[in-house]
């Protein structure tokens, strides 16, 4: 019997790549930081939102940054 399915959505059945980026430069520009390239952004992503925005941020910004980036990216996703 099989009793768990667990699927990757990000990146295998969801491209969301597009999503994150216009949410990380959204939050970038709310924090009065210059955008980054599609590119980069998608070389980030792989380990978590909050890893995500430490890269472009710093850890002493990354609290105020995914109180930025979650709601936006949330909306960006649907």
């Amino acid at each position: 019997m099989i009793k768990l399915i667990i699927f990757d959505l990000d990146g295998t059945l969801v491209d969301a790549y597009q999503a994150v980026g216009q949410s990380v430069n959204y939050t970038l520009d709310r924090l009065g930081s210059a955008p980054r390239s599609h590119a980069e952004i998608k070389r980030s992503v792989g380990g978590g939102d909050r890893k995500l925005m430490v890269h472009f941020v710093g850890e002493k910004l990354a609290d105020q940054a995914l109180a930025i980036y979650r709601p936006h990216h949330a909306k960006a996703l649907d």
